[in-house]
């Protein structure tokens, strides 16, 4: 929609807005982690950044975006080592016992 509108990004290239939204995505998805305590929460985004990093169909990057390749990768490692660490101080568990019972209504 903002292509179409003739939107010029601020100034900025397409490749460092993908860059920052990458960025905050990450950012919004471990806070929601750490608040719900459940670290499955972040896998299903570290495989979208996965996604986005293998997109080498004609249509796709083309060798460009470098940059944005290299954020994905690092995106996906943080949110997977965040999953981890959750992981561990739920002690073994996606989610912690304490959080089963309110998620169920109990």
């Amino acid at each position: 929609m903002l292509v179409k509108l003739g939107w010029n990004g601020l100034g900025l290239s397409q490749e460092a807005w993908a860059i920052m939204i990458l960025l905050v995505a990450a950012g919004l998805v471990v806070l929601v982690m750490l608040s719900l305590r459940n670290a499955a929460f972040p896998l299903p985004v570290a495989w979208a950044y996965l996604g986005i990093y293998l997109f080498r169909s004609p249509e796709g990057f083309g060798g460009q975006y470098g940059a944005m390749q290299i954020v994905t990768l690092a995106g996906m490692a943080v949110l997977i080592g965040a999953a981890a660490i959750q992981f561990y101080r739920n002690h073994y568990v996606i989610l912690p016992v304490s959080n089963r019972g309110a998620l169920a209504g109990k």
